[in-house]
């Protein structure tokens, strides 16, 4: 029994490039790295939309305790990497869109920055890493 601090996941490879990925959770996830036909995202891939789904999660959890009205959120992410390898993170922008009747814009702010400060475990450890982190609020009482 792993503790909650502990994390195991097994990889296993394909055929290629592709390989299946499986969470000690138990979900799957295709990874792909292929370049043509790909299946899946790119472990790259991965790791941006896990940190736009982490902080994406901090931001709905926090408003929500905020009380704020019924709203719909976006996250679009975009991030850069070296040129030569490794190829890592150089940055990464999180845009925000939120439309809600009554969402106050102090309230979406104050969220954004206590996950990226606090809360984002995935946008934190990039942080620490030397990736820069920006963000961009979007808010519009209509739909998305």
């Amino acid at each position: 029994m792993l503790c909650p601090m502990q994390m195991r996941g097994k990889v296993k490879l394909l055929e290629g490039l592709r390989f299946s990925t499986r969470a000690n959770s138990g979900h799957e996830v295709i990874m792909d790295s292929s370049d043509d036909e790909a299946l899946g995202p790119s472990p790259m891939e991965l790791v941006v939309l896990a940190a736009g789904c982490c902080t994406a999660v901090d931001v709905a959890n926090i408003l929500r305790k905020m009380h704020q009205p019924t709203f719909e959120m976006e996250v679009e992410i975009e991030a850069q990497r070296a040129a030569e390898h490794p190829r890592v993170l150089k940055s990464i922008e999180f845009r925000y869109r939120l439309a809600g009747k009554g969402l106050e814009e102090g309230a979406v702010r104050r969220a954004v920055d206590l996950s990226h400060e606090r809360y984002c475990s995935v946008g934190v450890m990039l942080r620490r890493a030397g990736v820069e982190i920006s963000t961009d609020i979007r808010i519009d009482e209509a739909h998305l």
